[in-house]
């Protein structure tokens, strides 16, 4: 009986922790395709509010100009105003002054206020004499004349002029209300523009959130290579490795900060295997040097014992899995936020379920190169794998069909 419970609580025990296991596989499965759709949606909807911006920065340009066009305007009108207001004040002067003329030459008929015949008869009919009386006759028909053609242009101007100050008022009244108007939609463009650069700002701040696990995600798939580049006891072998490895990935990161710490570590790399070379160089000369004094039947003591044999399968791989491969193409972002790649020579991108082969996982697929499990399908599950390619055509080429897969690393590991 007690072997009995003791079996069934250890059924019991490994069931829940099978399903607990698979339980959050499926979580980081699901957490790592919502980021890469996220990040896709996010991506494009703040390409699409950097458009909307643009467009309308050019609608506030544009009324910008407007406004500055019409103040412009406003200010030719307002010299033009106050250049007619000086020639009225100036007409208004000489009207005035030629009154005062008229007025001192003729007192008695100007004091009157009118222009009308019997006002000159008075002036008339006091000469002295008949010549006297001619000449005053000519005299006044005379100043008559041409007062009259005096006052009577000064008055025409003088109403001119102030048809033209109408008329320029009225063209910087309406002048006045376009611009208005053109500052209530400037101000109206303004506020959508802070709308959208606001909307913009909580966008990027999203973007930056799931950002920053597409950053440890990728630094985690890099930290091997560079870890051994940072190990001062790293071979040249194993430098070489590293260097090569991070050549390969570098196409695959997205985030720059990681991009600049791969090529940072693949230049502090190479900078290590020349100066690991030139110590070599110099120790096996100052070998040399000392060994040409000793005996030389030791010289072929050691001749075998440099290679290790790494040519069969069974010791270069951590596991090898049947499975049944499909293809896909099109460029976007993996699930561990990578870039898709196919790089025969290199490594290319898989998709594959996480709970067979982990994300991060190095694979060597006989046919297809080197490759690095970041990616997943909604259809890739069990024994299942889907390569990138370049175009449909190749995936089509492709088909379906049942490959081996090795796994040549786990995350971590390369």
């Amino acid at each position: 009986m007690k072997k009995a419970f003791l079996s069934f609580f250890t059924i019991v025990t490994v069931t829940c922790s099978l399903s607990f296991t698979s339980f959050a596989d499926t979580l980081n499965n699901k957490s790592l395709n919502n980021d890469k759709v996220q990040y896709n949606q996010i991506s494009s909807d703040i390409k699409n509010l950097d458009e909307n911006i643009r467009s309308l920065n050019n609608e506030i340009n544009s009324l910008n100009n407007t406004i500055t066009n019409n103040k412009t305007k406003v200010d030719n009108i307002q010299k033009n105003i106050d250049t007619a207001q000086v020639k009225i004040q100036n007409t208004k002067e000489q009207l005035d002054k030629q009154q005062n003329i008229l007025s001192d030459r003729l007192s008695a008929i100007y004091k009157s206020g009118t222009f009308s015949p019997a006002s000159y008869l008075v002036y008339i009919l006091q000469a002295d004499g008949f010549s006297q009386l001619i000449s005053r006759i000519y005299d006044v028909q005379r100043i008559v004349s041409i007062d009259d053609q005096l006052i009577n242009g000064l008055k025409s101007s003088q109403a001119q002029v102030q048809k033209e100050i109408d008329g320029l008022n009225k063209q910087k009244n309406e002048v006045l209300a376009l611009n208005a108007q053109t500052q209530k939609s400037l101000e109206e463009v303004v506020q959508k523009q802070n709308k959208v650069k606001a909307e913009k700002e909580n966008l990027n701040t999203q973007l930056q959130s799931i950002a920053s696990t597409i950053t440890a995600n990728e630094e985690q798939l890099v930290s091997y290579p560079i870890g051994v580049i940072n190990n001062s006891n790293s071979s040249i072998s194993q430098l070489k490795d590293a260097v090569q490895t991070l050549n390969d990935l570098l196409p695959q990161i997205t985030m720059q900060s990681v991009i600049n710490k791969v090529n940072n570590a693949i230049s502090n790399g190479k900078a290590l295997i020349n100066q690991k070379i030139a110590q070599e160089n110099a120790a096996s000369q100052s070998n040399n040097s000392s060994s040409n004094k000793g005996n030389s039947s030791s010289s072929s003591s050691n001749s075998s014992s440099g290679n290790s044999s790494n040519g069969s399968s069974s010791g270069q791989y951590k596991k090898e899995l049947s499975m049944e491969a499909t293809a896909y193409a099109g460029d976007g972002i993996t699930a561990m936020g990578t870039a898709t790649v196919r790089n025969p020579n290199g490594i290319s991108t898989v998709a594959v379920d996480p709970n067979v082969i982990p994300l991060g996982s190095k694979l060597y697929i006989p046919g297809y190169g080197y490759a690095i499990a970041s990616d997943t399908g909604g259809a890739i599950k069990g024994n299942r794998i889907d390569l990138f390619m370049n175009s449909e055509a190749e995936c089509n080429q492709f088909g379906r069909r049942q490959i081996t897969v090795y796994i040549v690393a786990y995350p971590g590991q390369w």
